[in-house]
């Protein structure tokens, strides 16, 4: 009897162990195809997710294999909130004396380095900007897919840029010349105010708080409204740089998470014949 006891006493001792190592080990993307395959729902999957440390891998290539192997994007936006979670709580509490408010800017608008996430729908559109009252001139083609927006300019000074959200980096291509990489995104958290760069409106945007990654920024809600049968919410900005404060006002796709209208004074930049599905993967890779 004792023999038993001592016996028993051993293989819970050996289970308890077991259980305590693997909650230590961190939920990689494996284990979340893995879990796809042996027919987990997709709730019990994001209670895993949320209940486990993670070391997913949330780069354009890991959200494909992740698509390949037939994920959710129930399950891929979980992981890549938390990855979006965890990074914002380091860039909060990690000591960076390099990052420091821009001057003339209110201490409660600056946030510390902006957390970008992939885009979370593919689709292509074409970009318009009406200027005064001139007629609306094409700028260019906007394909987004696997988590990347790519923008083929139009007019005599073509370029392709192709954007990588969770750098964020931009690959700046024009004909004949090898690709420049630019790290630097108009009024972006982290950069020194309005320092040139790439358009902030090309990286992505929460619909319900736009101005999450910007600074000199503020947003004032006004609101949902439908433009071209698609659901936006659409927001006034106020601009502050030094003493000089103006307005403009933005929609932002709730499906696309882009900003697909923007407006200054009497001057509109929109997307338009907005397609959503597949783009070809060659259309994201930098040549």
């Amino acid at each position: 009897m004792r023999k038993m006891w001592i016996m028993t006493c051993c293989l819970l001792l050996t289970l308890v162990s077991s259980v305590a190592a693997q909650q230590k080990k961190a939920l990689t993307n494996q284990d979340v195809i893995t879990m796809v395959k042996s027919g987990f729902e997709d709730r019990i999957i994001v209670l895993a997710i949320q209940a486990n440390p993670d070391d997913f891998d949330v780069s354009v290539p890991g959200l494909i294999a992740l698509k390949d192997a037939h994920v959710s994007e129930t399950v891929i936006h979980e992981m890549l909130d938390k990855v979006g979670a965890r990074r914002a709580t380091v860039a909060a509490t990690a000591p960076d004396n390099s990052v420091v408010p821009p001057a003339n800017v209110p201490y409660s608008s600056w946030r510390g380095p902006a957390v970008f996430h992939p885009f979370p729908s593919d689709f292509s559109a074409e970009s318009f900007a009406t200027v005064g009252a001139q007629a609306a001139v094409s700028e260019g083609k906007v394909f987004v897919g696997n988590g990347r927006l790519r923008f083929e300019s139009a007019g005599d000074s073509a370029k392709t840029m192709i954007i990588d959200p969770l750098k964020p980096m931009a690959y700046v291509q024009s004909p004949g010349k090898a690709p420049e990489v630019n790290t630097v995104f108009q009024g972006v958290r982290g950069s020194p105010a309005m320092m040139p760069g790439i358009s902030m409106y090309l990286l992505p945007a929460d619909p319900q708080n736009p101005c999450q990654n910007w600074n000199t920024v503020e947003c004032s809600a006004m609101g949902t409204e439908t433009i071209d049968g698609r659901s936006t919410t659409k927001w006034n900005l106020t601009h502050h740089f030094e003493d000089v404060a103006w307005h403009s006002t933005i929609w932002v796709d709730v499906r696309l998470h882009v900003v697909s209208k923007r407006q200054f004074k009497e001057n509109v930049f929109q997307m338009r014949n907005i397609v959503e599905g597949p783009q070809p993967a060659n259309l994201f890779e930098v040549q």
